[in-house]
Formats: C-alpha cells, structure tokens, sequence
C-alpha cells in the first residue's frame, strides 16, 4: 500500500515546499474602474443604475469614449483585468493572503 491519503507529499528534491497555483482561463475583460462624484449625471445620460456592473453594449460606446478621455487629462480611472475567472482568482488570493495563488492569461484589444 502506498502513503495515506492523508500525509501531505514531501518537497520535491531541490525545490523546497511544494505550493498549489491556481490557474484560470477565461475570455479575457477589462474593468474600467472610476470615480465619477463630479459627474452627478453620468448615470442619466448612459443609462446606468448607480452601484451596478454591466457588460458595454453598442449604446454604452461614448460612456467608454468618456472614460478614456477622464484618463488622458489626468482623472482617476483604473483599467484592471476582469471577467468572471479573473474576479474570483484575485478573491482566492486575497482569501488565502498569498499574491501568488493563481493567475490568468489573456489580452484586451486595443480601441
């Protein structure tokens, strides 16, 4: 019989503990993040409910335009990975405290 199921395996010969990654594979997204408090009508001219997410659709289009015009003068709009994989990979890093828990790969297009 071999070891129990329940003994953890020992380190591999010459790289030290072993350590789980996680691995994810998603369609890659980009999360626009912005605060927009001096715009109090943003919600109103692109049809959005405040406190939401949304995926863009075609009359969504200018809001993005928008955004990326805040970013070239200066405002405060981060650009992150998103997507359903990307999200909760970062949650299990964060759950775990361990940056390097997981990891995703992919690319955005360019506008």
């Amino acid at each position: 019989l071999g070891p129990s199921a329940a003994t953890p395996p020992g380190p591999v010969s010459g790289l030290g503990p072993r350590r789980a990654m996680i691995v994810g594979v998603d369609q890659a997204l980009l999360d626009l993040v912005v605060q927009v408090d001096a715009d109090p009508g943003i919600f109103e001219r692109f049809d959005l409910e405040r406190n939401t997410q949304c995926l863009a659709e075609t009359h969504h289009a200018p809001l993005l335009d928008d955004l990326l015009a805040r970013a070239e003068e200066g405002g405060t709009v981060r650009k992150t990975p998103g997507g359903v994989v990307a999200n909760s990979l970062r949650a299990a890093a964060f759950m775990l405290r361990r940056a390097d828990a997981g990891g995703t790969a992919g690319a955005a297009a360019r506008r």
